[in-house]
């Protein structure tokens, strides 16, 4: 099951990435994301968190499906918890030849400029930092992948949130 790994996940994700330096303290923890291996194994996936969470959005980005789910009971790492698992469809079937963690994000609603210049010698990847649809900031850790919203899933999810 998905839940039984995050907090290996979250371990290595932090051993590596405190190799950056970033200063990730002031920074809230919005979510984690899970990539499915294939279709089928999105829709299995979906079917296990179905029976801890309740899934408040699903939705059609870059051509494959994403599902946001609000689990029943909090994770906790560190001073972290977390409540927002986002459940990722590959965009192909030849993309994706595991089921893994894919991605924490870290809300950054203030200045995402300066925060890169605190940093210019890392190799941020800007590409979506502009685009209409989730802009982000994003930066990849040996083989991790860290993301940075300027805002969060919670706050998007937060109308549909109140009304569970």
């Amino acid at each position: 099951m998905i839940i039984g790994t995050y907090k290996q996940f979250l371990k290595n994700f932090f051993i590596e990435f405190e190799k950056t330096n970033i200063d990730l303290s002031e920074l809230e923890l919005d979510h984690l994301g899970y990539q499915a291996s294939s279709s089928q194994d999105y829709e299995n996936q979906k079917k296990e968190l179905l029976d801890i969470s309740v899934l408040v959005k699903e939705t059609v980005l870059d051509d494959r499906r994403i599902s946001i789910f609000v689990l029943n009971d909090v994770l906790k790492y560190r001073n972290y918890e977390i409540d927002i698992i986002e459940l990722i469809e590959p965009k192909n079937e030849y993309n994706q030849n595991i089921s893994e963690w894919d991605h924490v994000e870290f809300i950054l609603d203030k200045g995402i400029e300066s925060f890169m210049k605190k940093y210019p010698s890392l190799p941020w990847d800007i590409s979506v930092l502009n685009r209409d649809v989730f802009p982000m900031l994003k930066l990849k850790v040996n083989g991790i992948k860290v993301k940075f919203p300027k805002v969060g899933l919670k706050e998007q999810i937060a109308g549909v949130e109140s009304k569970l």
